[in-house]
């Protein structure tokens, strides 16, 4: 079934709003849990979610079983670097260093599949990338930031370049497999991988079950459902029915949404530099996205 322009647009709205509260939950969360632990127990969470309806579409994998673990592990990558990096910076910030994924992308394509630039899409990644650098490098230019932001921000860039290939590699596996196989397969790796990863980590952090709080059992509920399941299924959804780079449009709105949701729970504050930076960074994907017209 053909998905409608409308139909798409409320789609890439919801999925960019929830996908928002992500780094605000999991920030809450990750102050009580280990980082490892969190996300196997957020995978867990997905994967429960997920199975009955994957049970109802699955088909054999057969000779494409490494092709789609490799892919899983690209997608793994993302939330593990992105676990590690959310505790050591803002969810703002973390939030706008993923909207570099779209400029990414298309200096990936040129690489993979030869895409050509032309001057506009130059343009556009120069003033993404110079807006990335002044986002990433926040803790340098002001004093209101700790230095250890510096490395947390650093991680979400690798957590950022890890989903930008999973999300271009994805569209080939569409033409075989169902939106929810690829994500339930993906679910499925990051759980059993995480499960022996999160016992060398709960070795020195045994206790932690018993600190938790009302807040952060909620936020780790919301991140495994709503911000993991749905969200990870929908995009696949959208690259299914449209392409990589109209799917990365998501993350036009996710920085605005993760401020409101940052300012709401964490009282989080909003500096020049950082507004300058999502600027230059919107701008650039603006300019690149249309470079094809």
């Amino acid at each position: 079934m053909k998905m409608s322009g409308k139909y798409i647009l409320a789609t890439i709205i919801f999925t960019a709003l929830t996908g928002g509260a992500v780094p605000v939950f999991s920030k809450i969360t990750l102050a009580e849990i280990p980082p490892l632990t969190f996300t196997f127990l957020r995978f867990v969470i997905a994967t429960l979610i997920l199975l009955p309806f994957y049970l109802k579409v699955r088909q054999p994998i057969g000779k494409d079983f490494w092709k789609i673990f490799g892919l899983s592990l690209l997608a793994m990558g993302n939330v593990v670097f992105f676990s590690f990096g959310i505790k050591q910076t803002s969810a703002g910030i973390a939030q706008a260093i993923y909207t570099l994924s779209p400029i990414l992308t298309a200096i990936f394509a040129y690489f993979i599949i030869k895409e050509p630039f032309n001057t506009k899409k130059i343009t556009g990644i120069i003033l993404g990338l110079a807006g990335a650098a002044l986002i990433v490098l926040l803790p340098l230019l002001t004093n209101d930031l700790p230095i250890n932001y510096l490395i947390g921000n650093i991680l979400i860039i690798i957590a950022t370049i890890s989903i930008t290939i999973y999300t271009v590699l994805s569209k080939p596996f569409q033409r075989k497999y169902h939106p929810i196989e690829i994500t339930t397969f993906f679910s499925i790796t990051t759980v059993i991988i995480l499960f022996f990863l999160s016992i060398f980590e709960l070795s020195g952090n045994t206790n932690w079950w018993q600190n938790i709080s009302l807040p952060g059992f909620l936020g780790l509920l919301y991140v495994g459902s709503i911000g993991t399941s749905i969200y990870y299924l929908l995009t696949q959804y959208i690259i299914k029915h449209t392409s990589p780079v109209l799917a990365s449009m998501i993350l036009y709105i996710q920085p605005f949404a993760a401020i409101l949701w940052a300012y709401l729970f964490l009282k989080e504050t909003i500096s020049a530099i950082f507004v300058i930076g999502i600027v230059l960074v919107l701008s650039g994907i603006w300019l690149t996205i249309n470079s094809k017209k």
